[in-house]
């Protein structure tokens, strides 16, 4: 009886997974419930957060921001479905954000919605945590929906460094669900009258609402159920107690998370019965988008499962442009790898194993590890990728900032550089307006000393010319004596007088005309020496007018 009482605490208790299980894995001996209820109750806290997105946060300081977006029909409950995969991760230093989505033939609705309400999620992220570098993580439908992202909201791809592409998944309806066109829609046409939104809607509603009411009654009848632990006394304890009660109250809401995954069912029963025959885009349109708008993020993780029919990670890496460098990664496992449970998570084997004699034993931990080993493979995987991507963004940030400190240098030498060289022009034009203010000065003065030379030379040619002057009237005067002497000696010659005072007479005529000739010969010398004096000061004056005209010219 009491082991029966006993059993819901166990399996909600096996149901958190903390760092100290593997501890308790590897004890071959008996470890006490108290302990071992302890430790399961360290389980990571998912949160509603803002814009509707599920939220887990790493102990320490995060390394990265982590969007992961999840397959078809478990896409609206991201956070149990992949639980142990995100968790996971979440150890390793990754803000985990999970945005659920509901179904629909019409893809960029889904992707609108998605895109939103993680917007609303990053921004408040931001607010806390600041600038993390951003990774986009999805599984089948979930990575088709982060490729659209990338191709349709061009800010999103930019915002994400890397992606890891889980089992990418891009069928038509008509392989992805077999006979659809044959069976499915002609067996569905009828109920198109109520799957309209209005009655839909409503059943819907009445059916969310009973599930909500059933499953507060689970979790008041669960603390009932646990009550009986009280008398266990010191092998459990009052802590126990609340920590068993903790893990059965988060156990039943993973359980109504995943019943709530139904109520997308109508929604895409009520598309077919209105004819809807093929998702949109189509793969072939999807391929298109692919090649003319993925730009970002570079060098995605494909990750393909050596046994998988559903994968179609092939036609992604021939889809995707050579600029995105994709790198493919086949690992061991199955499309459902990304959905496995940890079979301490829920109960299970061991769990019955524990409340029959309340041990874990180390063959239990070999059993876990075999069991979640290609989970634990495709972890590392990503864990290293997104290592790599943020090492890499951080390197190009670092080197960033050197580039633009050394283009900030560089530019500070070239203003300097500018500034000398304007600086040299200054000076380099103040000495040639100074060397042209002296030359100017010196024309001046070149040109004021030719016009003094001109002016004197034109003085002495004004003298020359007086002279000149002066010396032609005394050869005039010397003329006209020695005329008046020739007139005298020729009257002489005509009235004859004595011989003696012929002779007297004539020596003195002799003596007048041969002074009149000196006289006149040495008026036409000085003529002669003046009018050489005059040409040359006239050469001199010529010469001095023409320097200064030369000199003023140069001077202008």
């Amino acid at each position: 009886m009491l082991a029966s009482l006993l059993l819901p605490a166990i399996t909600a208790a096996s149901a958190l997974n903390g760092p100290h299980t593997s501890a308790i894995l590897r004890a071959p001996s008996k470890v006490v419930l108290r302990a071992d209820l302890r430790a399961m109750a360290m389980a990571a806290e998912w949160e509603e957060y803002a814009g509707g997105c599920q939220l887990l946060r790493p102990d320490g300081e995060p390394r990265a921001l982590v969007h992961f977006l999840g397959g078809v029909f478990v896409s609206p409950a991201p956070q149990v479905a992949y639980r142990y995969m995100l968790e996971s991760l979440s150890r390793r230093g990754y803000v985990i954000v999970a945005t659920p989505f509901a179904v629909d033939f019409d893809y960029r609705k889904p992707a609108a919605d998605i895109h939103k309400r993680f917007g609303v999620a990053k921004a408040a992220l931001t607010s806390e945590y600041g600038d993390l570098p951003q990774m986009a993580m999805g599984h089948s439908l979930g990575a088709l929906m982060q490729v659209l992202l990338c191709c349709l909201y061009p800010e999103y791809a930019r915002a994400c460094q890397g992606a890891a592409l889980l089992s990418y998944n891009n069928k038509p309806v008509s392989d992805a669900i077999p006979l659809f066109r044959e069976v499915f829609v002609p067996a569905l046409a009828p109920l198109e009258p109520l799957t309209r939104p209005e009655p839909m809607g409503d059943a819907i509603r009445a059916v969310a609402g009973l599930r909500r009411g059933g499953f507060a009654l689970a979790r008041q009848l669960n603390a009932y159920a646990l009550n009986p632990l009280v008398l266990l006394g010191q092998a459990v304890g009052v802590r126990a107690l609340g920590e068993a009660a903790d893990a059965a109250d988060r156990a039943l809401r993973d359980a109504e998370a995943l019943a709530a995954l139904a109520d997308q069912v109508p929604e895409v029963l009520s598309s077919i019965s209105r004819g809807v025959a093929e998702f949109s885009p189509s793969p072939d349109e999807v391929r298109a988008l692919l090649g003319t708008s993925y730009t970002w993020p570079a060098t995605p993780l494909v990750v393909q499962f050596t046994v998988d029919s559903l994968d179609e990670s092939p036609q992604l890496l021939r889809a995707l442009p050579a600029l995105a460098r994709a790198r493919s990664l086949v690992l061991p496992g199955t499309h459902l790898t990304p959905l496995a449970v940890d079979p301490f998570a829920f109960g299970g084997a061991t769990a019955a194993a524990a409340a029959a004699d309340l041990r874990l034993t180390a063959d239990s931990s070999t059993v876990r590890a075999s069991l979640l080993a290609e989970v634990d493979a495709l972890v590392d995987a990503v864990d290293c990728h997104f290592d790599e991507v943020v090492a890499t963004a951080r390197f190009a940030t670092a080197e960033a900032a050197a580039t633009q400190e050394s283009a900030s240098q560089l530019a500070t030498a070239e203003a300097r550089v500018a500034e000398a060289r304007v600086a040299e022009a200054r000076q380099l034009e103040a000495s040639i307006t100074e060397a042209k203010i002296a030359e100017a000065a010196a024309a001046e003065e070149a040109a004021i000393g030719a016009a003094e030379a001109a002016v004197q030379a034109a003085a002495a040619e004004v003298t020359a010319k007086a002279q000149l002057e002066v010396a032609s009237q005394e050869r005039a005067a010397a003329q006209q004596r020695a005329f008046v002497a020739y007139t005298k000696a020729a009257v002489g010659s005509i009235v004859p007088p004595t011989s003696q005072a012929r002779s007297g007479r004539r020596i003195s005529r002799l003596k007048e005309l041969s002074r009149a000739r000196e006289a006149a010969e040495e008026a036409e010398g000085r003529e002669a020496a003046l009018e050489g004096e005059a040409r040359e000061a006239a050469v001199i004056s010529r010469i001095a007018e023409f320097e200064a005209l030369a000199d003023g010219k140069e001077g202008a």
